[in-house]
């Protein structure tokens, strides 16, 4: 098995999974939306809100357990349950 396999296998086998990018936040295995404006994005993983403070935020992609958020990202924050 080569590196890759071996990472993606580390990072994915996890409730959740977040990256932060410049402009873009990918978040992997979050359960539901709650809000999606585009100055705040709200999302429900594991046992917490995950709240993305900004402006011109949008939905790049959107899969069944994956998202990407893109625009000016301020403020990351989380809030549990």
């Amino acid at each position: 098995m080569n590196i890759f396999n071996s990472l993606s296998s580390f990072l994915y086998d996890k409730n959740y999974f977040i990256a932060l990018f410049e402009n873009e936040i990918y978040v992997y295995n979050y359960k539901d939306i709650i809000l999606l404006k585009e100055t705040k994005v709200s999302l429900s993983v594991s046992n917490f809100q995950l709240n993305i403070l900004g402006h011109d935020l949008f939905v790049k992609q959107l899969d069944k357990n994956e998202i990407l958020i893109s625009g000016i990202i301020d403020e990351v924050s989380k809030k549990y349950e």
